[in-house]
């Protein structure tokens, strides 16, 4: 209807009528999965003030829940005009401990983990299943490239993974991180540099 074709809808059926499409101006939202990074750096910075354009407070994209996730961290989100304003809040005290089901956000769930491990948050994981047949394996993925800063993210049951420090390692280490040709991977390790002496 917006760009002058009359749709109906019933039940599985849909009627398209003859007509002319009249252009209109039409938003289109930038991709929440994406933003996640951004979070993350901001929650590693000493301080951070980061505006990503695309993005508003009423999202048809699940992972839109990253904004709420991220205040767990420190990260406060501030809704513009078709942007979004990200602001390190250094007062934050940063939880003892976390714990989140990812059943409807797995695309987040590396950027989190990776979070966790860096700022040495033991944390509980569910919902991680679908994770499992991604472009690689993502739950063993991460167990093994964290393994490499001292934490193991490990399996307790089928719906229950656990981030746990393995090792007292120091943050001057420059990991040298394999991404297994899948770009969610390359992406959550990146933002550790903030935290480590540079990654490979």
């Amino acid at each position: 209807h917006y760009f002058g074709i009359d749709v109906n809808m019933e039940g599985n059926t849909i009627r398209v009528k003859r007509g002319k499409y009249i252009p209109r101006e039409f938003f289109i939202e930038a991709d929440w999965s994406a933003a996640s990074y951004y979070y993350m750096i901001t929650a590693l910075a000493k301080e951070a003030e980061i505006t990503l354009h695309g993005l508003e407070s009423e999202s048809l994209q699940g992972d839109s829940i990253i904004a709420s996730i991220f205040q767990n961290f420190g990260v406060e989100t501030r809704y513009q005009n078709h942007a979004i304003q990200l602001t390190k809040n250094v007062r934050h005290i940063v939880p003892s401990e976390f714990s989140y089901n990812f059943l409807r956000c797995p695309d987040l769930a590396q950027t989190v983990i990776a979070l966790c491990a860096a700022m040495h948050i033991p944390a509980k994981f569910q919902g991680l299943q679908t994770l499992l047949i991604k472009e690689t394996d993502r739950v063993k993925a991460l167990d093994t490239e964290l393994s490499k800063i001292g934490c193991r993210l490990i399996s307790t049951d089928d719906d229950n993974w656990q981030l746990v420090k393995d090792t007292d390692m120091s943050l001057s280490i420059r990991p040298i991180f394999a991404t297994y040709d899948d770009h969610r991977m390359a992406m959550c390790l990146a933002p550790l540099a903030l935290k480590l002496d540079g990654v490979e």
